[in-house]
């Protein structure tokens, strides 16, 4: 019933051109002069796009029942794969080549023929997260980069809000983490603040999501991971709330930006 409600849900609320370009914004002042290429696709736009899929993907993706899922599958190849063209020589047919999960789940590029040379895929880090219609999809070297994740939320309301807040809490963090969040949102009076009241643990999921992308699975959970630091930090060029953070996993530090739109938060980590 829940996951009815949220696609009833997402489908009155898709992804507005304007929240696209802000995101373009956002992530191209992010990463601007370095090795990250990003992409943002309706799902519309990748629905003939089989040309770039290879044998494999191709009978995965007749083989979902479900339109939708079907749809997110052929649209996440199509975008993480216009990304890695601009990677790899001309010469390299992408049909050759399968986006698959590796045990922890994190995405990662395969020849499709295993006695092809598989070293020229191995090192570039892909992330991909999509939500109301789009996709969106970073990509980065391992030589530059520990990792790099990515996660778009849909701030819908919350009927049970306690119940919610004690949820997220048990399951992503804890109080500190919370009303570190909830201090930095309430200070600046951003819409994040909203009167669900549920802004803050929904940033904090989102934050803790993308960090555990950017580890390729081995936080094993999201609670793992430690929210050191959340500050408003403003975008250049771009007159919408952003929040930057650091976090903690072992002996390795993350940073992560949080963008604040009308209707989603984008969250990337690295």
């Amino acid at each position: 019933g829940d996951r009815l409600r949220q696609e009833r849900i997402m489908a009155h609320h898709p992804i507005t051109p304007l929240e696209i370009e802000s995101i373009k914004i956002f992530i191209d002042s992010i990463f601007k002069g370095g090795d990250v290429e990003f992409l943002i696709s309706p799902f519309e736009e990748s629905r003939n796009v089989h040309k770039l899929l290879s044998q494999t993907e191709l009978a995965r993706a007749n083989s979902y029942t479900n339109s939708k899922r079907q749809s997110e599958y052929i649209g996440g190849r199509y975008v993480a794969k216009t990304l890695l063209t601009k990677k790899l020589p001309p010469t390299v047919s992408m049909n050759l080549i399968v986006l698959d999960n590796d045990p922890k789940g994190s995405p990662f590029f395969r020849y499709e023929n295993e006695a092809i040379d598989q070293l020229s895929l191995a090192k570039w880090h892909l992330s991909l997260t999509h939500k109301a219609q789009a996709i969106v999809a970073v990509i980065t070297s391992s030589e530059t980069s520990q990792g790099i994740g990515i996660d778009l939320e849909h701030r819908s309301s919350q009927r049970n809000i306690e119940g919610a807040k004690h949820r997220m809490v048990e399951l992503i963090g804890n109080a500190e983490e919370c009303a570190l969040v909830n201090n930095e949102l309430a200070k600046h009076n951003v819409a994040l603040q909203s009167s669900t009241n549920t802004g803050p643990f929904l940033a904090l999921f989102s934050i803790k999501e993308a960090s555990y992308k950017a580890l390729r699975g081995d936080a094993i959970t999201l609670k793992k991971i430690q929210l050191v630091s959340f500050a408003y930090s403003p975008t250049p060029n771009l007159d919408i709330p952003s929040f930057k953070s650091k976090l903690q996993f072992g002996s390795h530090t993350l940073e992560a930006i949080t963008l604040e739109l009308n209707s989603f938060l984008l969250s990337i980590a690295w």
